[in-house]
């Protein structure tokens, strides 16, 4: 029985070890990160989008997209230096164009989020300026605690596929482009949606396929 069941453990694990099958509680809605808002939706955006910051296994906040940043004084100036070498899933590099154009979008007035509190600060918007192609700054009306952690939830969403579209009604929301570890192949709707591993990935291609 012993030696059954091991042979059995072989073969399952050798079978499925190159697939992940998460279960999601219902369809997503979207797959753009600025609209998404519930669980499903942010869910597989997670897989496919970076952010500039993001929590480390030991939940301290360190960086995605952005390599390392410097806070000043007063913390309300926010100085972001961008890895280099970073490509979305369809060649094109990333820059910091990228960033503010994403924050841009978040606080269009037309763009439909919920997500557009989380980066203003007593009412007033949080602004985003291009410094270089790899250093853009935040610049907050006032000091605010819980900036980096908010960073950790906005994917970045690419200005050359959607800087002329209506992205409340894009293509790309379900069809998306990023920058992530896993990209967009299909989504077969209310049954499940296929990525797979990006081998250009800028932290390494992933082990699972």
């Amino acid at each position: 029985i012993i030696i059954l069941f091991f042979l059995t453990s072989c073969q399952t694990q050798s079978r499925f070890s190159k697939n992940l099958i998460l279960s999601l509680p219902a369809d997503p809605l979207t797959l753009n990160p600025i609209l998404a808002q519930e669980i499903p939706s942010i869910t597989v955006n997670n897989f496919i989008f970076n952010t500039l910051l993001k929590y480390n296994e030991k939940m301290q906040i360190a960086g995605d997209l952005a390599e390392k940043w410097k806070v000043s004084k007063d913390g309300r100036i926010w100085t972001f230096y961008l890895r280099k070498n970073i490509y979305w899933h369809d060649g094109f590099p990333f820059t910091s164009k990228d960033v503010k154009f994403t924050f841009d979008k978040l606080f269009d007035p037309s763009t439909n989020t919920v997500n557009r509190a989380l980066f203003q600060v007593e009412g007033k918007n949080i602004i985003f300026k291009i410094i270089s192609p790899y250093i853009i700054k935040a610049v907050l009306p006032a000091s605010f605690a819980p900036f980096p952690a908010y960073l950790t939830s906005m994917g970045i969403i690419p200005k050359h596929l959607l800087k002329n579209t209506d992205i409340n009604h894009s293509e790309f929301n379900i069809h998306p482009i990023g920058t992530g570890p896993f990209k967009f192949k299909y989504w077969n709707h209310s049954d499940h949606i296929f990525l797979e591993r990006f081998p250009d990935y800028f932290n390494g291609s992933p082990k699972i396929e």
